[in-house]
Protein backbone atom coordinates (compact mmCIF):
# COMPACT_ATOMS: atom_id res chain seq x y z
CA UNK A 1 0.00 0.00 0.00
CA UNK A 2 1.46 3.64 -0.82
CA UNK A 3 2.31 5.71 1.88
CA UNK A 4 0.84 9.28 1.68
CA UNK A 5 -2.63 8.36 0.92
CA UNK A 6 -5.34 10.85 1.68
CA UNK A 7 -8.30 9.16 3.59
CA UNK A 8 -10.88 9.59 0.53
CA UNK A 9 -7.85 7.63 -1.19
CA UNK A 10 -7.12 5.07 1.41
CA UNK A 11 -11.26 4.26 1.32
CA UNK A 12 -11.38 4.58 -2.18
CA UNK A 13 -8.82 1.66 -2.36
CA UNK A 14 -10.41 -0.61 0.70
CA UNK A 15 -13.31 -0.70 -1.43
CA UNK A 16 -12.08 -1.85 -4.50
CA UNK A 17 -9.44 -4.29 -2.82
CA UNK A 18 -12.19 -5.82 -0.44
CA UNK A 19 -14.69 -6.15 -3.63
CA UNK A 20 -12.08 -7.59 -5.88
CA UNK A 21 -11.28 -10.35 -2.63
CA UNK A 22 -7.86 -8.23 -1.54
CA UNK A 23 -9.36 -8.32 2.18
CA UNK A 24 -6.14 -8.29 3.41
CA UNK A 25 -4.76 -5.31 2.07
CA UNK A 26 -8.54 -3.57 2.20
CA UNK A 27 -8.02 -4.06 6.65
CA UNK A 28 -4.29 -2.65 5.66
CA UNK A 29 -5.95 0.70 4.25
CA UNK A 30 -8.92 0.49 6.97
CA UNK A 31 -6.30 1.02 9.99
CA UNK A 32 -4.62 3.26 8.11
CA UNK A 33 -7.54 5.45 8.08
CA UNK A 34 -8.36 4.90 11.91
CA UNK A 35 -4.44 6.20 12.54
CA UNK A 36 -5.20 9.41 10.15
CA UNK A 37 -8.67 9.59 12.07
CA UNK A 38 -6.63 9.77 15.55
CA UNK A 39 -4.00 12.11 14.33
CA UNK A 40 -6.49 14.32 12.26
CA UNK A 41 -9.97 13.90 14.31
CA UNK A 42 -12.53 15.91 12.29
CA UNK A 43 -13.88 19.27 14.61
CA UNK A 44 -17.43 18.16 15.07
CA UNK A 45 -18.23 15.07 17.78
CA UNK A 46 -20.56 13.44 16.23
CA UNK A 47 -19.00 13.64 12.82
CA UNK A 48 -15.64 11.93 14.46
CA UNK A 49 -17.65 8.69 15.76
CA UNK A 50 -19.27 8.04 12.92
CA UNK A 51 -16.38 8.20 10.83
CA UNK A 52 -14.60 6.37 13.63
CA UNK A 53 -17.32 3.88 13.73
CA UNK A 54 -17.86 2.94 10.09
CA UNK A 55 -14.51 2.74 9.51
CA UNK A 56 -14.22 -0.04 12.62
CA UNK A 57 -16.92 -1.84 11.22
CA UNK A 58 -15.50 -2.08 7.21
CA UNK A 59 -12.22 -3.27 8.99
CA UNK A 60 -14.60 -6.09 11.21
CA UNK A 61 -15.95 -6.91 8.01
CA UNK A 62 -12.57 -7.35 6.26
CA UNK A 63 -10.55 -9.02 9.19
CA UNK A 64 -14.02 -11.59 9.44
CA UNK A 65 -13.16 -12.07 5.61
CA UNK A 66 -9.62 -13.01 6.39
CA UNK A 67 -10.62 -15.20 9.51
CA UNK A 68 -8.95 -13.01 11.86
CA UNK A 69 -12.01 -14.11 14.03
CA UNK A 70 -10.89 -12.61 17.00
CA UNK A 71 -9.71 -9.25 16.06
CA UNK A 72 -12.11 -9.02 13.69
CA UNK A 73 -14.64 -9.80 16.74
CA UNK A 74 -13.11 -6.99 18.37
CA UNK A 75 -13.39 -4.55 15.53
CA UNK A 76 -16.88 -5.24 15.25
CA UNK A 77 -17.40 -5.03 19.17
CA UNK A 78 -15.84 -1.94 19.15
CA UNK A 79 -18.14 -0.26 15.51
CA UNK A 80 -20.99 -0.93 18.32
CA UNK A 81 -19.47 1.11 21.52
CA UNK A 82 -18.41 4.03 19.07
CA UNK A 83 -21.83 4.27 16.92
CA UNK A 84 -24.00 4.47 20.38
CA UNK A 85 -26.40 7.10 19.43
CA UNK A 86 -26.14 6.19 15.29
CA UNK A 87 -28.79 3.61 14.96
CA UNK A 88 -28.33 2.22 11.31
CA UNK A 89 -24.21 2.07 11.88
CA UNK A 90 -25.02 0.25 15.33
CA UNK A 91 -27.65 -2.25 13.08
CA UNK A 92 -25.03 -2.67 10.69
CA UNK A 93 -22.36 -3.67 13.57
CA UNK A 94 -24.51 -6.52 14.97
CA UNK A 95 -25.70 -7.62 11.89
CA UNK A 96 -22.05 -7.92 10.86
CA UNK A 97 -21.08 -9.83 14.61
CA UNK A 98 -24.06 -12.07 14.27
CA UNK A 99 -22.57 -13.62 11.15
CA UNK A 100 -19.18 -14.09 12.65
CA UNK A 101 -21.09 -15.79 15.62
CA UNK A 102 -22.79 -18.11 13.03
CA UNK A 103 -19.64 -18.90 11.36
CA UNK A 104 -18.43 -19.59 14.94
CA UNK A 105 -20.99 -21.83 15.96
CA UNK A 106 -22.26 -19.84 18.11
CA UNK A 107 -25.83 -19.79 17.24
CA UNK A 108 -28.28 -18.47 20.63
CA UNK A 109 -25.31 -15.07 20.60
CA UNK A 110 -26.13 -14.74 16.75
CA UNK A 111 -29.56 -14.67 17.81
CA UNK A 112 -29.17 -12.06 20.40
CA UNK A 113 -27.43 -9.75 17.94
CA UNK A 114 -29.78 -10.10 15.28
CA UNK A 115 -32.72 -8.97 16.98
CA UNK A 116 -30.72 -5.94 18.50
CA UNK A 117 -30.08 -5.53 14.79
CA UNK A 118 -33.76 -5.52 13.79
CA UNK A 119 -34.97 -3.45 16.73
CA UNK A 120 -32.80 -1.21 15.77
CA UNK A 121 -33.76 -0.87 11.90
CA UNK A 122 -36.88 -1.18 12.37
CA UNK A 123 -38.01 2.72 12.95
CA UNK A 124 -35.55 3.78 9.97
CA UNK A 125 -36.67 4.15 6.23
CA UNK A 126 -33.79 1.54 4.97
CA UNK A 127 -34.92 -0.99 3.05
CA UNK A 128 -31.11 -1.97 2.59
CA UNK A 129 -30.78 -2.44 6.06
CA UNK A 130 -34.14 -4.25 5.97
CA UNK A 131 -32.96 -6.91 3.97
CA UNK A 132 -30.01 -7.49 5.45
CA UNK A 133 -31.48 -7.93 9.14
CA UNK A 134 -33.83 -10.71 6.82
CA UNK A 135 -30.74 -11.95 5.44
CA UNK A 136 -29.28 -12.70 9.02
CA UNK A 137 -32.46 -13.92 10.69
CA UNK A 138 -32.80 -16.04 7.80
CA UNK A 139 -29.05 -18.05 8.44
CA UNK A 140 -29.54 -18.08 12.38
CA UNK A 141 -32.64 -19.99 11.15
CA UNK A 142 -30.20 -21.88 8.85
CA UNK A 143 -27.65 -22.70 10.96
CA UNK A 144 -30.34 -23.91 13.97
CA UNK A 145 -31.51 -26.56 10.94
CA UNK A 146 -34.75 -25.02 10.17
CA UNK A 147 -34.45 -24.34 6.45
CA UNK A 148 -38.33 -23.94 5.53
CA UNK A 149 -38.45 -21.49 8.19
CA UNK A 150 -34.63 -19.13 6.59
CA UNK A 151 -36.35 -20.02 2.99
CA UNK A 152 -39.23 -17.66 4.39
CA UNK A 153 -37.05 -15.09 5.83
CA UNK A 154 -34.88 -15.27 2.92
CA UNK A 155 -37.83 -14.61 0.20
CA UNK A 156 -38.44 -11.44 2.81
CA UNK A 157 -35.13 -10.70 2.36
CA UNK A 158 -35.19 -10.80 -1.27
CA UNK A 159 -38.24 -8.16 -1.70
CA UNK A 160 -36.33 -5.89 0.47
CA UNK A 161 -33.03 -6.16 -1.54
CA UNK A 162 -34.83 -5.92 -4.94
CA UNK A 163 -36.64 -2.77 -3.43
CA UNK A 164 -33.17 -1.13 -2.74
CA UNK A 165 -31.60 -2.26 -5.35
CA UNK A 166 -28.84 -4.22 -3.30
CA UNK A 167 -27.03 -6.09 -5.79
CA UNK A 168 -24.64 -7.50 -3.52
CA UNK A 169 -27.32 -8.33 -0.94
CA UNK A 170 -29.24 -10.02 -3.59
CA UNK A 171 -26.63 -12.67 -4.61
CA UNK A 172 -26.47 -13.28 -1.17
CA UNK A 173 -29.92 -13.95 -0.55
CA UNK A 174 -30.64 -16.37 -4.27
CA UNK A 175 -27.47 -18.45 -3.49
CA UNK A 176 -29.00 -18.57 0.20
CA UNK A 177 -32.57 -19.77 -0.97
CA UNK A 178 -30.46 -21.99 -2.68
CA UNK A 179 -28.93 -24.06 0.23
CA UNK A 180 -32.28 -23.74 2.14
CA UNK A 181 -33.87 -25.53 -0.94
CA UNK A 182 -30.65 -28.36 -1.35
CA UNK A 183 -31.57 -28.85 2.51
CA UNK A 184 -34.64 -29.75 1.49
CA UNK A 185 -34.21 -32.05 -0.66
CA UNK A 186 -35.22 -29.74 -3.64
CA UNK A 187 -31.98 -30.04 -5.96
CA UNK A 188 -33.09 -29.00 -9.20
CA UNK A 189 -34.38 -25.86 -7.69
CA UNK A 190 -31.20 -25.50 -5.73
CA UNK A 191 -29.30 -25.41 -8.41
CA UNK A 192 -31.50 -22.92 -10.56
CA UNK A 193 -30.90 -20.60 -7.33
CA UNK A 194 -27.05 -21.19 -7.15
CA UNK A 195 -26.72 -21.02 -11.21
CA UNK A 196 -28.46 -17.40 -10.84
CA UNK A 197 -26.13 -16.65 -7.50
CA UNK A 198 -23.03 -17.25 -9.75
CA UNK A 199 -24.16 -15.54 -12.70
CA UNK A 200 -24.94 -12.82 -10.64
CA UNK A 201 -21.57 -12.59 -8.95
CA UNK A 202 -19.65 -13.27 -12.54
CA UNK A 203 -22.02 -9.85 -13.83
CA UNK A 204 -21.14 -7.50 -10.79
CA UNK A 205 -17.69 -8.25 -10.72
CA UNK A 206 -17.87 -10.18 -7.19
CA UNK A 207 -14.91 -12.99 -6.99
CA UNK A 208 -15.80 -13.45 -3.27
CA UNK A 209 -19.22 -14.13 -3.92
CA UNK A 210 -18.97 -16.27 -7.21
CA UNK A 211 -16.65 -18.66 -4.79
CA UNK A 212 -19.09 -19.24 -2.01
CA UNK A 213 -21.60 -20.35 -4.43
CA UNK A 214 -19.20 -22.20 -6.44
CA UNK A 215 -18.73 -24.49 -4.03
CA UNK A 216 -22.28 -24.69 -2.89
CA UNK A 217 -23.00 -25.87 -6.41
CA UNK A 218 -20.08 -28.60 -6.05
CA UNK A 219 -21.25 -29.83 -2.75
CA UNK A 220 -25.03 -30.41 -5.26
CA UNK A 221 -23.53 -32.11 -7.62
CA UNK A 222 -21.42 -34.37 -5.39
CA UNK A 223 -24.89 -35.37 -3.57
CA UNK A 224 -26.26 -35.76 -7.12
CA UNK A 225 -23.22 -38.04 -7.69
CA UNK A 226 -22.07 -35.76 -10.42
CA UNK A 227 -18.24 -36.34 -9.74
CA UNK A 228 -16.53 -34.12 -12.81
CA UNK A 229 -19.10 -31.41 -12.14
CA UNK A 230 -18.23 -31.03 -8.54
CA UNK A 231 -14.40 -31.54 -9.07
CA UNK A 232 -14.74 -28.88 -11.31
CA UNK A 233 -16.55 -26.09 -9.17
CA UNK A 234 -13.96 -26.65 -6.17
CA UNK A 235 -11.39 -26.19 -8.78
CA UNK A 236 -12.71 -23.09 -9.88
CA UNK A 237 -13.28 -22.24 -6.43
CA UNK A 238 -9.47 -22.33 -5.61
CA UNK A 239 -9.00 -20.96 -8.50
CA UNK A 240 -10.54 -18.03 -7.52
CA UNK A 241 -9.88 -18.14 -3.52
CA UNK A 242 -5.94 -18.96 -3.88
CA UNK A 243 -4.64 -15.31 -4.95
CA UNK A 244 -6.58 -13.49 -2.03
CA UNK A 245 -5.34 -16.25 0.71
CA UNK A 246 -9.52 -16.96 1.19
CA UNK A 247 -8.56 -19.67 3.61
CA UNK A 248 -11.91 -20.74 4.14
CA UNK A 249 -13.09 -20.79 0.75
CA UNK A 250 -9.49 -22.67 0.60
CA UNK A 251 -10.35 -24.94 2.93
CA UNK A 252 -13.68 -26.03 1.97
CA UNK A 253 -12.88 -26.15 -1.88
CA UNK A 254 -9.99 -28.72 -0.94
CA UNK A 255 -12.45 -30.70 1.21
CA UNK A 256 -14.98 -31.07 -1.32
CA UNK A 257 -11.99 -32.35 -4.01
CA UNK A 258 -11.22 -34.73 -1.03
CA UNK A 259 -14.52 -36.30 -0.89
CA UNK A 260 -14.64 -36.40 -4.70
CA UNK A 261 -11.23 -38.52 -4.54
CA UNK A 262 -12.99 -40.65 -2.01
CA UNK A 263 -15.76 -41.69 -3.93
CA UNK A 264 -13.61 -42.38 -7.04
CA UNK A 265 -10.35 -44.03 -5.19
CA UNK A 266 -11.84 -45.32 -2.00
CA UNK A 267 -8.70 -47.12 -1.04
CA UNK A 268 -6.44 -44.02 -1.66
CA UNK A 269 -5.85 -42.29 1.45
CA UNK A 270 -5.27 -38.72 -0.36
CA UNK A 271 -2.66 -37.86 2.39
CA UNK A 272 -0.92 -34.78 0.24
CA UNK A 273 -4.51 -33.58 0.40
CA UNK A 274 -5.46 -34.33 4.00
CA UNK A 275 -1.67 -33.16 5.29
CA UNK A 276 -2.63 -29.45 3.26
CA UNK A 277 -6.50 -29.48 5.12
CA UNK A 278 -4.74 -29.69 8.47
CA UNK A 279 -2.22 -26.76 8.12
CA UNK A 280 -5.34 -24.99 7.21
CA UNK A 281 -6.89 -26.43 9.90
CA UNK A 282 -4.98 -25.05 12.70
CA UNK A 283 -5.98 -21.48 11.03
CA UNK A 284 -9.42 -21.95 11.03
CA UNK A 285 -10.69 -24.58 14.07
CA UNK A 286 -12.34 -21.60 15.56
CA UNK A 287 -14.91 -21.98 13.04
CA UNK A 288 -17.41 -24.33 14.33
CA UNK A 289 -20.31 -23.17 12.60
CA UNK A 290 -18.61 -24.38 8.88
CA UNK A 291 -19.94 -27.81 8.32
CA UNK A 292 -16.67 -28.87 6.59
CA UNK A 293 -14.58 -27.76 9.42
CA UNK A 294 -16.76 -29.59 11.93
CA UNK A 295 -16.10 -32.74 9.46
CA UNK A 296 -12.68 -32.41 9.18
CA UNK A 297 -12.15 -32.26 12.87
CA UNK A 298 -14.62 -35.41 14.00
CA UNK A 299 -12.88 -37.84 11.12
CA UNK A 300 -9.50 -36.89 12.08
CA UNK A 301 -9.99 -36.49 16.00
CA UNK A 302 -9.43 -33.28 16.52
CA UNK A 303 -11.50 -30.90 19.12
CA UNK A 304 -12.86 -27.71 17.68
CA UNK A 305 -12.68 -24.92 19.80
CA UNK A 306 -15.68 -23.39 18.14
CA UNK A 307 -19.56 -23.88 19.17
CA UNK A 308 -21.14 -23.29 22.67
CA UNK A 309 -22.91 -20.10 23.46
Amino acid sequence: MRAGLTFDELDRLASESFWAGDVRRAAACYEAMLRLIAEHPPGDPEEHARKAALVELRRGAALRRCSATSTARSAIESAISRSEGLPEIQAQAYLLLAALLVQLGKLPLARDATERAIALAAPLDDAKLRGWTWIERGEVLAASGDPAGARAAFLRARKEVRLAHDFRHAIKVEGNIGTCLHALGRHAQARRRYLAAIAMARRHDSPAAEVLWLVELGRLALDEGRLEEADRCAAAALGRAKPSDDRLTCFRAEWLRHRVHQRRHPDDPDRHRIAHLRRLYVKLEDHGGVSEIREFGTLHGIVSSGGGS
